[in-house]
């Protein structure tokens, strides 16, 4: 009889971590979603773009770093996850403030990015965008 109240107690301790789990995860994508809403910085000096398949690295300033960050920034943009180990990238983003600070992405397909461990979910072709940008 004793050994049963023992699993008992044991059983009830772990839903408890179980239940408390579950609802970090769902407050950590909740915030996660609300965030992609501003997802890329407001305004920016200069733009990096690092090419993965090439390691050629192009950089934009002023009106043309602005001008690309406005075309993507007005995409629909929403978290799909938390990023997991891969190889490789397309490209890679840096925006960086005229007072310093920096923001940085990479860009895994056409319509995949992440930023940090968060994959986020573009309704634009931002590989087409980067290229059109990167050949002009």
């Amino acid at each position: 009889m004793v050994v049963v109240k023992k699993i008992i107690k044991k059983a009830s301790k772990y839903k408890l971590f179980i239940c408390l789990s579950i609802l970090v995860l769902i407050v950590i994508f909740a915030y996660l979603y609300i965030s992609s809403d501003n997802l890329f910085p407001s305004r920016v000096d200069t733009i990096s773009i690092k090419d993965g398949n090439t390691g050629l690295i192009y950089h934009f300033n002023k009106s043309d770093a602005q001008e690309f960050l406005d075309k993507i920034s007005s995409s629909n943009v929403r978290a799909s996850g938390i990023k997991g180990w891969t190889s490789g990238y397309t490209y890679k983003i840096k925006f960086i403030a005229n007072n310093g600070s920096e923001t940085n992405f990479v860009v895994y397909g056409a319509n995949n990015l992440t930023k940090g461990f968060v994959k986020y979910n573009i309704d634009k072709d931002i590989v087409k965008v980067i290229q059109d940008y990167c050949n002009d």
